[in-house]
C-alpha cells in the first residue's frame, strides 16, 4: 500500500513539473479563452477523440471554431479543455498574431481557421 502511494505522488510530481515547464514558456502570452475540444479532422477523416497534433490536423472546438495544429505531439483524450493563448509580435515589419493552446500539460502551436 505504501509503495502505491509513493508511486502516485511520484506521478503527480512528474505531471506538475511538466505543466510548470510548459507554462514557463508562456511568459508574455495572454490567455484569451478556454474551450472544449470535441474532435479532430485529419486528411478529411473526422474523429471524436483528441489525438494530439501531427502538424496538419484540424482541431474542432465546441464553439464551432477550428484551428490547424502545427505542432507535433501525440495524445489521447476525450473532450479535453484547451486554454487558448495569443501574442502579438512583429515579423518583417508586419504585425502577426500567434496562437497556442494548452491541453493537459502540453502546449501546441495552432493557427485558427
Amino acid at each position: 500500500m505504501k509503495l502505491i502511494i509513493v508511486f502516485f505522488i511520484f506521478i503527480l510530481n512528474i505531471q506538475a513539473g511538466n505543466l510548470e515547464r510548459e507554462l514557463s514558456r508562456m511568459i508574455g502570452w495572454t490567455i484569451v479563452g478556454n474551450v472544449e475540444i470535441i474532435g479532430t479532422i485529419d486528411e478529411g477523416k473526422e474523429d471524436s477523440m483528441f489525438r494530439g497534433c501531427n502538424g496538419k490536423n484540424i482541431i474542432v472546438f465546441s464553439n464551432n471554431l477550428k484551428a490547424l495544429c502545427i505542432s507535433y505531439e501525440l495524445a489521447l483524450e476525450i473532450r479535453p479543455t484547451a486554454i487558448i493563448f495569443n501574442k502579438n509580435t512583429t515579423i518583417d515589419n508586419r504585425e502577426v498574431k500567434m496562437y497556442k493552446m494548452l491541453v493537459k500539460d502540453t502546449i501546441y502551436n495552432i493557427n485558427p481557421r
